[in-house]
């Protein structure tokens, strides 16, 4: 699924904000028409910046496009939930079973 609900109920499909192309920014997620990272605003926001602080420094980007990213990244989440399990799993499956003196 690719969309997610803002806070006001209106739906947000990220895929018409977020882009990703290998000669931009080494095929990292960005803002369409942009070359700031998808990274970088969750750096920004997870160091407690404000969406109004990010946009007051980034004039450009617009409240919907920081909620797709935020969309984008609960995506990812709960896509890797299942890999990240089988990882620790298999993970703690070599190491319980493996000799260490």
């Amino acid at each position: 699924m690719t969309r997610s609900y803002n806070g006001r109920g209106a739906c947000i499909d990220w895929r018409s904000r977020i882009v990703a192309h290998p000669d931009v920014l080494v095929g990292k997620p960005v803002i369409k028409g942009t070359r700031i990272s998808v990274e970088l605003l969750m750096d920004l926001l997870a160091a407690g910046y404000t969406t109004d602080q990010i946009i007051e420094q980034y004039d450009h980007l617009t409240r919907e496009d920081i909620q797709a990213c935020l969309a984008y990244a609960k995506e990812i989440v709960q896509t890797e939930r299942g890999s990240a399990f089988l990882l620790c799993a298999v993970s703690f499956y070599f190491v319980s079973s493996s000799q260490i003196p």
